[in-house]
């Protein structure tokens, strides 16, 4: 009885020490459990597989959360996502982010998490790519100087690109002073229609672009 005793005590404490690994390995769940990467290319290659599953998730991603963003979009900012940690070299760092990617992924395409914070990865890669392309801009247009071209204008320059590519402005509109212009006709068609139908009056049109100038809320 002693021996059965002491063996069945035995068992408790691996099954302790067992379920302490998995707790620490998948949140507490017990679930796909999976010890940690013992080199670095077994590393690569989870976090290749774990890339290939992500890309492979984008068109129940963008069906799901109903995503006006084009499939390459989105599989541009999923490679963004990856790339923030290339520089990891620490296997058990790599392999806590791999599972956190992989929950990240199998809790979108459960629609645990909502709409707005998949905008908000999709946003944050679009004002990322407008501030590259600007970078680009003020490098491509240097004074004799040596100085840079004013900046919000290499930043709206940089904007009209990518707001062309989406077809959110008209094609024939290539510089700052064709888009302001254009800004201005259309708020001006706006204002007409507003009044015209008891919308606004044109001094509730006015504070309303005031409030919007002074707490940057235009989307343009």
């Amino acid at each position: 009885m002693k021996g059965l005793f002491q063996h069945k005590k035995g068992l408790e404490l691996f099954s302790l020490r067992r379920f302490s690994t998995e707790y620490d390995y998948t949140g507490g769940t017990g679930r796909e459990s999976s010890g940690l990467s013992t080199t670095e290319q077994e590393a690569r290659e989870r976090v290749i597989h774990l890339y290939r599953y992500a890309l492979k998730s984008v068109p129940d991603i963008r069906k799901n959360y109903r995503l006006n963003e084009g499939k390459e979009d989105v599989a541009l900012c999923i490679r963004d996502l990856f790339e923030r940690h290339r520089n990891v070299q620490d296997r058990k760092l790599i392999d806590m982010l791999v599972f956190k990617g992989r929950q990240d992924i199998d809790e979108v395409r459960a629609q645990w998490k909502g709409r707005h914070q998949i905008l908000n990865y999709l946003r944050a890669f679009e004002e990322k790519k407008i501030k590259e392309r600007a970078q680009m801009v003020m490098e491509q247009h240097v004074k004799d100087d040596n100085e840079f071209i004013h900046v919000p204008n290499a930043i709206l320059a940089a904007s009209i690109s990518h707001w062309k590519k989406n077809k959110l402005i008209p094609e024939d509109i290539s510089t700052p002073k064709q888009f302001r212009r254009w800004k201005e006709e259309e708020e001006e068609k706006f204002a007409q229609f507003a009044v015209e139908n008891g919308l606004f009056t044109r001094e509730e049109l006015q504070l309303n672009r005031q409030y919007a100038k002074q707490n940057n809320c235009g989307i343009m």
